[in-house]
């Protein structure tokens, strides 16, 4: 039965995640869903899996987006996994009630802790830390992909400490700002022109001024994948420290992300 798994990724976090699902279920198909932009798409596999980065609680707009607008079949065995910083808050019930509203059911999902890569709350962490998460989601990926194969149905994860009133709040406020946050980018002396931001920035909201400096408009993600993969460290924003340690994950190129042509053509 063909599996195929849509992600989003920003620091290649996801990416990295989703390939090794795919390897591990098979002969499972990776599609990027970057650079969507409103488009319906339709699916024929029977097995359909969404990867995607937590992003204040939720899921990033773009893949919310995305999955209302994807045809699914009917009898298809749907399935989510998101990575976070630290809590998936309510991001796969998010996922869940979108499908739910869709006429179809979530039937598992899990979540794995990565390395953080939202800047205005700091670095990753030390590299130990880092390894030690690696370590873990490796293990907690490996469970769920018996799952996954066995097409069973299990509880949704969620963090149940917190109620669904108060991560849907922060949400939305969080998704609210993006686009102003957009104007706290900017790069330095240190910006080269090379245009890896402009060709990695998963909504084409970068653009290059006649200088060959980039400029962003206010369709931002907030996925940092500008910053974060920036070769000199010259994407900088507002607030917060130009010190404060870049983070890509160690086995993903910029080449990996730039996906974003093959929907834009």
């Amino acid at each position: 039965m063909e599996t195929e798994i849509f992600y989003f990724s920003g620091s290649g976090n996801t990416l990295a995640l989703a390939r090794e699902l795919a390897e591990k279920l098979g002969s499972a198909k990776l599609s990027a869903i970057t650079g969507f932009h409103g488009k319906t798409l339709r699916t024929e596999a029977l097995a359909v899996g969404f990867a995607f980065p937590v992003y204040a609680f939720g899921m990033p707009r773009i893949m919310s987006d995305f999955v209302e607008r994807l045809e699914i079949p009917e009898d298809a065995y749907l399935f989510g996994l998101c990575n976070s910083g630290g809590m998936p808050g309510n991001a796969l019930p998010e996922l869940a009630r979108i499908l739910k509203r869709k006429g179809q059911r979530l039937a598992c999902g899990t979540s794995v802790i990565m390395p953080s890569n939202y800047l205005p709350f700091g670095g990753p962490g030390a590299d130990e830390k880092q390894q030690r998460q690696f370590g873990a989601a490796a293990d907690k990926l490996a469970k769920f992909v018996a799952q996954v194969k066995s097409q069973k149905a299990s509880k949704i994860e969620k963090t149940p400490a917190l109620p669904y009133w108060v991560t849907n709040f922060i949400h939305k406020l969080f998704q609210r700002r993006c686009g102003k946050n957009a104007g706290k980018f900017y790069v330095d002396e240190r910006c080269n022109s090379c245009g890896i931001c402009y060709r990695i920035c998963p909504v084409g909201n970068i653009r290059m001024d006649e200088s060959g400096r980039p400029f962003w408009g206010v369709r931002c993600e907030q996925c940092m994948a500008c910053a974060q993969w920036c070769p000199t460290q010259a994407v900088q924003i507002r607030g917060v420290s130009a010190d404060c340690p870049r983070y890509h994950h160690p086995d993903v190129s910029a080449g990996d992300m730039f996906v974003r042509a093959q929907f834009t053509k």
